[in-house]
């Protein structure tokens, strides 16, 4: 190689570093373009500045992060400490992340949606009686939907609003002593998803008494009896009327 080509590609290289230098290398990882997020997430950057001190981090303001750093891993943060301010209904918003190190700083946007909707409370019951303090109980099925995970918030009333039973199960039984009074209790369900929107449903259930408590009229073979004979002295009686009325009416005929 000539001696000028050697030095023309040296100074070409040169050139093409000391340019690269200038452009920002700064790269949003998460979310991708117009990815609609919801709940906890993970947002992330790659920087290309060496030694960085930090990033900071902004939206539009219908999704704002309320000037968001972070200090120990500068290049990626999750908001699940504070969902709240992050994740309200936003159909597109701009995120904004700025990088720094001592001498030099690199921005990058990118575009995303935010989904967190209100949850739909639903639930339906296998029955909706049950006998007092019934083993077999009364077991509700839900089909709440939500775009994050939600939680569930089961309460058991009876009919003055005293409460009998709770649970967070997804799917609980009540038995036993939950259905210990009697009449019309009410079940609600309470559904929350990961930033505090809720939705509430209910159905009523009633309470009975137990077969072997329920007051029942009997009645002696000897009223029995007595009943029928009754019945069978005034059928006679009636043929004894009419036979009568009978013989008169035939009398006038003659």
């Amino acid at each position: 190689m000539k001696k000028r080509d050697l030095i023309f590609s040296i100074t070409t290289l040169f050139v093409l570093v000391f340019m690269l230098s200038f452009v920002s290398s700064l790269t949003i990882n998460t979310p991708t373009s117009s990815q609609a997020i919801n709940g906890t997430f993970l947002f992330n950057v790659t920087s290309g500045l060496t030694a960085v001190q930090n990033c900071t981090w902004s939206t539009t303001a219908n999704a704002n992060f309320a000037f968001t750093k972070n200090a120990s891993v500068q290049t990626e943060f999750t908001n699940s400490t504070n969902t709240s301010l992050l994740l309200t209904n936003a159909h597109l918003t701009t995120l904004t992340v700025v990088c720094k190190n001592d001498s030099d700083s690199e921005t990058a946007t990118r575009s995303f949606s935010i989904d967190n909707s209100d949850p739909t409370c639903a639930f339906t019951l296998d029955k909706n009686f049950a006998e007092v303090n019934s083993l077999f109980g009364i077991s509700p099925t839900q089909s709440s939907t939500g775009v994050t995970t939600i939680t569930y918030v089961w309460n058991l009333t009876d009919s003055t609003g005293v409460q009998m039973a709770t649970s967070t199960s997804a799917s609980p039984t009540f038995q036993g002593g939950d259905l210990g009074s009697l009449g019309l209790n009410n079940i609600t369900l309470t559904v929350t998803n990961e930033v505090s929107k809720f939705d509430v449903c209910s159905e009523t259930i009633d309470i009975l008494a137990k077969k072997s408590e329920i007051p029942t009229v009997t009645t002696s073979k000897s009223s029995n009896l007595y009943i029928l004979l009754l019945i069978g002295f005034l059928f006679l009686v009636l043929v004894i009327v009419f036979l009568v009325l009978l013989g008169k009416s035939k009398k006038k005929k003659r």
